[in-house]
C-alpha cells in the first residue's frame, strides 16, 4: 500500500492510497474547523486599572458579607430564588391543627440554686384556622407530626417578598396556603 499525492483539476492536492490489487482510493482530508475571530476591545490603561480596582473591591466586600451573613437566611433567599422548588413538602400538625407559622415569645436561661442552667423557651404557634397558642418549644419540637402535601401553586407575597405555597394534603385533608419558610 503506497500513499501518493495527486493534483486535482481545481489545483488542490488530494491524497490517495494505492492498494496491492492496484486500486486507488482518495483519503478523506481532515475537516477543517472554521477560523475563530477574536474580538478585541481597546480601552485606556486608566479605565482598565479602574475596572480592576472596582472588581477587587467588590470581591473583598463579597467575602466580608459572606463571613458576616446569617447562613440560614442566605440559604432561604437562595431557595426562594431557585426555580426548582420541591413539589412535595411537609407541614407540621400540633394538637390536631395545621401550624402555618410560629415565632419565639420567650427565651431565657436561669441558673437555679444548685447551679444548673434551666432554659425557658416558649413559642407562639399560629394555626390555619386563625387561632394561636403559646407552648413550650420543647413540647412543640417533640410532639408535632408531619403531614405530607403536594404543592399546586406558588404565589409571590407582596408584603414580605417571600413565596406562599398553595398545597393539597396527600391524606385527603383539603387545601391550605403556607409561607415557604414553614414547610419541611
Amino acid at each position: 500500500m503506497n500513499e501518493e499525492k495527486k493534483e486535482n483539476p481545481v489545483g488542490k492536492e488530494i491524497k490517495t492510497v494505492e492498494f496491492d490489487n492496484g486500486e486507488e482510493k482518495p483519503v478523506d482530508p481532515k475537516p477543517t474547523e472554521p477560523e475563530k475571530k477574536e474580538e478585541t476591545v481597546t480601552i485606556s490603561k486608566e479605565s482598565f486599572d479602574e475596572f480592576l480596582a472596582t472588581m477587587k473591591e467588590m470581591k473583598e466586600e463579597q467575602k466580608l458579607l459572606f463571613q458576616i451573613a446569617d447562613k440560614r437566611q442566605l440559604y432561604r433567599v437562595r431557595e426562594r430564588e431557585s426555580k426548582d422548588l420541591p413539589k412535595e413538602v411537609s407541614v407540621r400538625e400540633y394538637n390536631g391543627k395545621i401550624v402555618v407559622g410560629w415565632k419565639s415569645v420567650e427565651n431565657t436561661l436561669v441558673k437555679n440554686a444548685l447551679g444548673i442552667t434551666v432554659e425557658n423557651q416558649t413559642t407562639k404557634l399560629i394555626y390555619d384556622d386563625g387561632t394561636s397558642e403559646v407552648v413550650r418549644m420543647r413540647d412543640f419540637d417533640v410532639e408535632y407530626t408531619k403531614i405530607k402535601c403536594k404543592r399546586t401553586e406558588i404565589i409571590n407575597d407582596e408584603v414580605t417578598g417571600g413565596k406562599i405555597f398553595k398545597l393539597v394534603r396527600l391524606d385527603g385533608g383539603g387545601e391550605l396556603k403556607i409561607a415557604d419558610t414553614f414547610v419541611n
